[in-house]
């Protein structure tokens, strides 16, 4: 159930940037879906990093790179669409906003998918 939550509420999240980011509809739901598959990737791989500050500061870094990728992904699909409406924001406050709102979700992920383990005490207990 909290999987299927976090799922909601981040693409939620995500369409809802989009759609106020983007100029025209149809390259908001690209930016979305790039933003899906880009946050599918981070938090795969938040799971093979490990725990700790180290896990924090090389999501930002994954994120920057992610938040690279959707701007130079909505780069080539603004062109392709031939839609010089503008309204585009410059390379790196771009990147950095999507690198905050990927991260964000990819850490809110580290609780939902991989919560803590509660280590048991190794004295003996009565069953």
């Amino acid at each position: 159930m909290w999987k299927s939550l976090f799922w909601l509420f981040s693409s939620l999240t995500l369409a809802i940037l989009n759609y106020f980011y983007n100029p025209t509809l149809v390259i908001a739901a690209i930016g979305t879906a790039f933003c899906l598959v880009l946050l599918l990737f981070m938090t795969w791989s938040l799971a093979r990093i490990g725990g700790g500050a180290r896990s924090i500061v090389v999501t930002i870094v994954i994120g920057l790179v992610a938040g690279f990728m959707i701007s130079k992904g909505l780069d080539v699909t603004y062109q392709l669409l031939a839609a010089p409406e503008g309204m585009r924001f410059v390379l790196p406050l771009e990147t950095l906003m999507f690198c905050l709102v990927l991260a964000f979700w990819t850490i809110a992920s580290r609780t939902i998918f991989w919560p803590k383990e509660e280590k048991q005490s190794s004295g003996d207990k009565a069953d």
